[in-house]
């Protein structure tokens, strides 16, 4: 009880708890704010940089996919174009044949 009557009497008589001057206080005071600012804006920069870089590397891979799609319906384009013109070689070498043997049978 004796100790908080005594703290009671020094905030009353307006007492400094610091014993450091004001402009030291404050000097210490503006310096730390100015630091957890600066750490502040590069955490946020940081961050930007983190968001901005994760929108490019989708951006990318999408185009990859689209590019990749694209590639993957010319392939099948060219082996359905492929597969028709084996088919019409085959015809015609058919024909050919048939040919060959009523010139032959024609020739004899």
């Amino acid at each position: 009880m004796v100790a908080t009557l005594e703290l009671d009497s020094k905030s009353a008589n307006n007492e400094r708890k610091f014993r450091s001057p004001n402009r030291v206080l404050a000097r210490s005071f503006r310096l730390a704010r100015d630091k957890w600012k600066k750490k502040y804006m590069e955490t946020r920069a940081e961050l930007k940089r983190a968001r901005k870089l994760a929108s490019e590397r989708d951006a990318s891979r999408n185009r990859w996919r689209a590019d990749c799609e694209a590639a993957r319906e010319q392939v099948r384009a060219a082996e359905a174009l492929a597969e028709q013109l084996l088919q019409e070689l085959e015809a015609l070498r058919e024909k050919e044949a048939e040919l060959k043997k009523t010139w032959l049978a024609n020739a004899s």
